[in-house]
């Protein structure tokens, strides 16, 4: 195996899409997949997001998969945060950050701050873990609201984490 998975994935969607595109002589080609090298399981690399490519690429009868190699994981989220295919409602967008976050917490020597730029905004990383606890969460009636007094909390990322999952309202530590 390539990657290992990380969450669910609309594949079918990545498939109808992977198998339309025509290769154009002499066009550049586009890279299905950010990887880090790292052993997780029987894989070899790991992708933060394009697991759902991946397989599409598998069921297509893919032998490679062009990736963009980096060299540590919060490299790739910092390329993830450039990309234009962005998530495509709130809750999707809040759920990519708190997985970002509970991924880079243990990893990491920086703050919230640290990473504006892959969660965007501190009502991002709270909602995360709100519908974490609460997935049925409607959480468009409080970004508003957050975005106006959520602020990125000080300390290292593990030890914030804490507090963020208190602001959410989470009941329980993980």
């Amino acid at each position: 195996m390539l990657a290992r998975p990380r969450g669910g994935g609309c594949h079918e969607q990545a498939r109808d899409a992977l198998a339309a595109r025509r290769p154009v002589h002499g066009e550049a080609p586009e890279v299905d997949a950010v990887a880090v090298r790292e052993q997780t399981g029987d894989a070899a690399y790991w992708t933060p997001n394009g697991y759902h490519r991946l397989t599409a690429l598998k069921e297509l009868g893919a032998k490679t998969v062009l990736a963009l190699l980096v060299p540590e994981r919060p490299v790739a989220y910092q390329i993830l945060a450039l990309n234009i295919e962005k998530a495509h409602n709130l809750r999707e967008k809040a759920i990519g950050v708190r997985r970002m976050y509970v991924d880079l917490a243990p990893l990491s020597d920086g703050d919230e701050e640290s990473f504006a730029l892959e969660f965007e905004e501190p009502a991002l990383a709270t909602l995360g873990f709100a519908y974490e606890e609460r997935g049925r969460l409607s959480g468009g009636a409080y970004h508003s609201i957050l975005r106006k007094v959520d602020k990125w909390l000080p300390g290292k990322l593990e030890k914030a984490m804490s507090g963020r999952r208190e602001r959410a309202g989470c009941n329980h530590p993980r």
